[in-house]
């Protein structure tokens, strides 16, 4: 290695070739304008104009130019964006109507659940309060504790096992980059 220092360039130059473009630049707008700028002023005006356009559509500029070109291009451009918008708007109308058929039909089958699991709860702790009136007390209240501990598991297990899930990564996805 050398022990050469490297000279910093100015701010707004970039080497030889930079130079060179930008000595160029400066005579093309110079030319346009019709007088001397200096290059460091043109480096400020070029880090300055910019322009961006973000759409179905190309740039109302460039849009014009279709039309020029091509006489009728520019309708058969704006015919494919209303297509293209019409197709979307659909999709998601079908989309939020199958969502909300899925909550509906979730619902009806969460009730059905609740329903049954009630029957199932009551059944067994009215056979369990039987079998203890009938001098069957470890059956009885093993019956009644099975009744409870089904309750006790419909309302916080299902809860519990779902956040496990979420927190083990799914061997499907891709992992989030770090």
């Amino acid at each position: 290695m050398s022990n050469k220092k490297r000279r910093k360039q100015p701010k707004g130059q970039v080497g030889e070739q930079g130079n060179t473009e930008m000595r160029e630049l400066t005579e093309r707008i110079q030319h346009v304008i019709g007088h001397d700028i200096p290059q460091d002023r043109v480096t400020e005006l070029l880090g300055v104009v910019s322009e961006s356009f973000q759409g179905p559509l190309p740039h109302p500029t460039h849009f014009g130019r279709y039309a020029e070109i091509m006489q009728d291009e520019g309708k058969g451009i704006l015919a494919m964006a209303e297509r293209e918008q019409a197709f979307r708007h659909e999709s998601d109308a079908k989309l939020v109507d199958a969502h909300v058929e899925t909550v509906q039909t979730g619902n009806v089958m969460a009730r059905r659940g609740q329903i049954m699991t009630f029957t199932i709860l009551f059944v067994t702790l009215v056979a369990g309060v039987a079998l203890v009136a009938y001098e069957k007390e470890t059956a009885g209240f093993t019956s009644i504790t099975i009744g409870i501990g089904t309750l006790i598991w419909s309302l916080y297990g299902p809860k519990r096992f779902q956040a496990q899930a979420d927190d083990k990564p799914n061997s499907s996805t891709p992992k989030a980059r770090q």
